[in-house]
Order: C-alpha cells, then sequence, then structure tokens
C-alpha cells in the first residue's frame, strides 16, 4: 500500500497458490489499483491492472497460460506554459507549475489494453524440445488535448494588452492496436566430440493492425491566472487510413560450448516485412532481399 502527494493511493498486490492436489498446477495473480492525482492540477493518474497466469506441467510438456488487463484514466500533464510567465517571468508573475490550461471535462487519456499469451513446450526426446508461445494484444486509446500556443511567439504568446491570455489548440487521436505474435521452433541438444551443442531453429510471426481517427484546431484562448476553460467545442474525428504490418522471420542458432571454458555462438535469420496502407496502390508480391546476420 502506498500513500502520497497529490492524494495518492496505490494498492497493489501478488498472490500465489498452488491449484489441487498434484503440486504441478501453479496459479498466480498479480493486480494494482490506483486511485491518485498528479502535479498538474485537474488530471488524475489512476490505474487498474489485474494479471492472472496459470501454469501445468508436465513429465515432458509444460504449458503457462497468460492474461492481463490494464486500464489507466489520466490527461497530459505537459500544459506548455509560456516561459515568459515561468522560468523568464517578471517578480509577482510566476505562474504555479500545477497550472492546467486545458478543459477538465474533455482533457483525458483512457487506455485499455488486454492481452493473452500461451507459451508451450514439450521434450518429443532427450535430444529434441518443440517450443511454441503465441501472444494476442488488443489496445484501444482515447487521447484528447488543449494546450497553450505558447510556442507560435515564445517572447510574446499574449494575446492581451495585460499579458495574461494565450490562445489554445486541440487535439484528439483514438487508435486501436490488434497485435498477434508467434514464434515457434525446434532445440537440438547433442555433442560432436569435446563440443557441445544447442541448435535453435525456428519462424516467427508478428501481425501488427491499425485503425485511427484524429482531429486537430484552434479553440478558445484562456486566462493563464485565472485559467477558467469555456466555449470548447471538439470537432469532428477524420478517420485515418488503415495500417497493417506483418513481419515473417526464419531463424538458426548453434550455440557451441568446449569443456565449459570456451563458447561460440553461430546465427543466421532472414525477416520479410510487408507494410501496407488503406488506399494505397496494391503493388505485385514480390520476395524482398533479406540480410543474413
Amino acid at each position: 500500500m502506498q500513500l502520497g502527494s497529490f492524494d495518492r493511493r496505490h494498492l497493489q498486490g501478488d498472490i500465489t497458490v498452488q491449484l489441487g492436489d498434484s503440486g504441478n498446477l501453479p496459479g498466480r495473480l498479480v493486480g494494482v489499483v490506483r486511485d491518485s492525482g498528479m502535479q498538474t492540477d485537474e488530471i488524475d493518474d489512476d490505474r487498474i491492472y489485474i494479471a492472472p497466469s496459470i501454469t501445468w506441467r508436465g513429465e515432458r510438456s509444460n504449458l503457462i497460460v497468460l492474461a492481463s488487463y490494464q486500464r489507466d484514466d489520466t490527461a497530459s500533464s505537459q500544459q506548455f506554459l509560456p516561459v515568459v510567465a515561468t522560468l523568464r517571468a517578471p517578480p509577482g508573475c510566476k505562474l504555479d507549475p500545477g497550472t492546467f490550461l486545458g478543459d477538465k471535462n474533455l482533457d483525458k487519456l483512457e487506455s485499455r489494453v488486454a492481452s493473452a499469451t500461451v507459451l508451450f513446450d514439450h521434450a518429443l526426446n532427450d535430444v529434441v524440445t518443440w517450443r511454441s508461445n503465441w501472444r494476442y494484444i488488443d489496445a484501444k486509446t482515447d487521447f484528447l488535448e488543449i494546450y497553450a500556443d505558447s510556442y507560435s511567439n515564445p517572447e510574446d504568446p499574449f494575446v492581451d494588452d495585460e499579458r495574461r491570455v494565450v490562445n489554445r489548440n486541440i487535439y484528439g487521436v483514438k487508435p486501436n492496436n490488434r497485435i498477434l505474435t508467434a514464434d515457434n521452433s525446434l532445440q537440438f541438444d547433442f555433442a560432436t566430440g569435446a563440443f557441445a551443442h544447442v541448435l535453435l531453429a525456428g519462424v516467427d510471426y508478428t501481425d501488427f493492425r491499425e485503425e485511427s481517427s484524429t482531429f486537430s484546431g484552434v479553440t478558445t484562448p484562456i486566462d493563464t491566472y485565472d485559467p477558467v476553460s469555456t466555449g470548447v467545442v471538439v470537432p469532428d474525428y477524420l478517420d485515418m487510413p488503415d495500417q497493417r504490418s506483418t513481419k515473417t522471420g526464419v531463424y538458426a542458432q548453434d550455440q557451441i560450448r568446449w569443456a565449459d571454458r570456451v563458447t561460440m555462438v553461430l546465427g543466421a535469420r532472414r525477416d520479410r516485412v510487408v507494410s501496407k496502407t488503406q488506399g494505397m496502390p496494391t503493388r505485385p508480391t514480390t520476395k524482398r532481399p533479406g540480410a543474413w546476420a
């Protein structure tokens, strides 16, 4: 349990238990709950995280299943406060570092990430072991920020004669990402004379997809010394072209050890990456050159 500045209340736990009487089925649960503010006024730093997992151990096989879910409710703490009202402010005119120039009803960073992972290995015999690992991630973010235009004219960003009011910009984005990764390999343990070998050969694959919408524009100004946000209208979101990127890799590696004194590793890998953007012309599929290293 943690208690801290800015009304920080944080609770986390990690519990491991044996499921059943066999002793080969441990389970684990990790969790976090946080309710907190930040140095910047009006901004929360809240989080919920839960990650259950279970492991099954057999005579020749092992299976681990993991899941996680994380939810963050916060906003951008970067307020772009004018330098002439902070570091270079005249006496009596310095803004408090916690000054918030956005809109407490609109500024947000809401993130949701869920994942599932499966790790499996099986010893086919005393020489060969097969491993198969998979992970899927689904991530959604809703980000909206209203921030001061303190950079167009850093020496004098104010738009009024009293040097108090600054213009503001508004920006929002909603990406939705889905990621699938897989890695399948065979491991060979053998010896050639005085040399012990661990030979690894496999294929890995990644499929990344993103759907996103965004907007940006100018919104109402604000008094930096008495910040009250009014009149903000959120523009319509514009759908961005869908993105997809896939990568397939083939690899091999030989770890060679001699007399527990000398180790040498030989490795080779070849990757093929394909990226696609919605609306772009489709090109014929060709085998692109890869690199062995």
